[in-house]
């Protein structure tokens, strides 16, 4: 097969046959075409055999590819342009009522007797390049104590994206996907008042066009499956557990076994690429979904944190100890010993991340005195008198709290510090429906 002039030849078994352009309605001549089933003819400059120069390594001859593009009704193609990569871009008008969209396009419907279109073809079909969705924890100490700001729905506790960040989260790690250059505490900035109850077509406006918003629905499997593996979008995911609210960003999975996705959840330092059953397995009950679209982008990714292979957590060393649940949890420290905190040693806990069975502790100490050398690690069901070697990352039972002390060479212990694997209560406040009386008076 070749391309002579404005000509199809076909080299067959049994000769070669050449089909040269045909006379057209209303003068205009149309070439032929090969399409899947069979030829047809199409009106130039729509030419499904694009030509490279001997340069490009494909001969001038080859096809890249061809496909079918209409509708039930008369379609008509008016320009072609066609990427580095082999997308061809091309645009026309339609007077077909069926003629293919995409989820999100800017008009699914067919609107009178000629519609113009604009259709992108890729090379070879299938779902789009696959880019990794950025991920951002919304207690990093570069913006944990940054403002979110509310319109005065949110509770006086929920100040900061540290605390009541998550929503503000997920949806930055959806604009960062689609190619907007936004932070958690730059779009808290952009949104003002708007960040907390968020509000997601103000979200969305602070991306310079880079997102859409789509909708919220309420949770589905199949909406969820619809949108990872069809329409090719992240979906956040709203869920709760009693008072408390959270929102994590699901980046793949299908069916309707939440072990079966992978989500993103910004309360964890390493809560990239955790399954969701992380959450569900300890009550939390999922119960709505938001959706944007926009053109996925490999353009600078927000790194993703370190896996558990890098870090290699050491399993918590546990004294044979009773069970406190029911109990105040710190009421395992007087249990454990009588001690006097001193401000020359100081440290931090905080989950890391967890799965349905474990969870993962990073912590930091120093001494103004000299090394860490221990530490006493305990939850709020487990207490713990083993002191063991200070170790960054630990691991250990999946509980809801976990606390902490750490121990210098000289003997110095510090305060407990402590974290949990359950985002802080996130309420909102609405607005009191006040009742006045009516008094009517009238003039005898």
């Amino acid at each position: 097969m070749a391309v002579e002039g404005d000509s199809l030849r076909l080299d067959t078994a049994i000769g070669s046959l050449s089909l040269p352009p045909v006379l057209a309605g209303e003068g205009a001549i149309w070439q032929p075409v090969l399409v899947e089933g069979g030829i047809a003819f199409a009106p130039p400059p729509v030419h499904l055999f694009p030509l490279f120069p001997a340069s490009g390594g494909r001969p001038e001859d080859d096809l890249l590819y061809s496909t079918f593009l209409g509708g039930n009704w008369d379609d008509y193609g008016l320009g072609i342009a066609l990427d580095a990569g082999g997308a061809a871009t091309v645009t026309g008008w339609t007077e077909s009522t069926d003629f293919p969209t995409t989820p999100g396009a800017f008009d699914p419907s067919h609107n009178g007797l000629g519609d113009a279109f604009v259709t992108r073809l890729r090379m070879g079909g299938g779902p789009p390049p696959t880019c990794p969705v950025p991920f951002f924890w919304q207690r990093d100490p570069r913006w944990r104590d940054h403002p979110l700001r509310t319109n005065g729905q949110c509770s006086p506790e929920c100040g900061t994206i540290g605390a009541c960040g998550c929503t503000l989260t997920s949806a930055t790690m959806v604009f960062s996907y689609y190619g907007a250059n936004l932070n958690p505490p730059t779009l808290s900035d952009c949104m003002g008042t708007s960040a907390c109850p968020f509000s997601w077509g103000t979200g969305a406006s602070c991306t310079n066009g880079r997102a859409r918003w789509i909708g919220r629905y309420g949770f589905n499997w199949g909406r969820l499956d619809q949108e990872l593996n069809q329409n090719h979008r992240p979906v956040i995911v709203g869920m709760h557990k009693g008072n408390q609210t959270h929102w994590v960003l699901v980046i793949s999975g299908q069916g309707s076994d939440p072990a079966n996705y992978v989500m993103h959840d910004p309360w964890y330092e390493g809560g990239a690429n955790m399954r969701l059953d992380a959450r569900t397995s300890r009550g939390w009950v999922l119960d709505a979904l938001a959706v944007y679209d926009g053109q996925a982008t490999c353009e600078s990714i927000a790194p993703i944190t370190p896996g558990l292979d890098t870090i290699n957590p050491q399993p918590v060393i546990f004294a044979e100890g009773k069970n406190m649940s029911g109990g105040h949890p710190q009421s395992a420290v007087s249990e454990i010993s009588d001690f006097t905190p001193s401000p020359i040693v100081t440290g931090t806990a905080y989950v890391y991340r967890t799965t349905a069975v474990t969870m993962t502790i990073h912590l930091t100490a120093y001494s103004s005195a000299g090394n860490v050398t221990e530490m006493l690690i305990w939850t709020d069901t487990i207490t713990n008198t083993i002191w063991q070697p200070y170790t960054p990352f630990v691991w250990l039972p999946v509980s809801d709290l976990v606390y902490a002390r750490f121990r210098d060479e000289f003997g110095n212990e510090s305060e407990i510090y402590s974290d949990t694997t359950d985002p802080v209560y996130t309420p909102t406040n609405p607005p009191w429906d006040i009742l006045l009386p009516l008094i009517l008076k009238f003039s005898p």
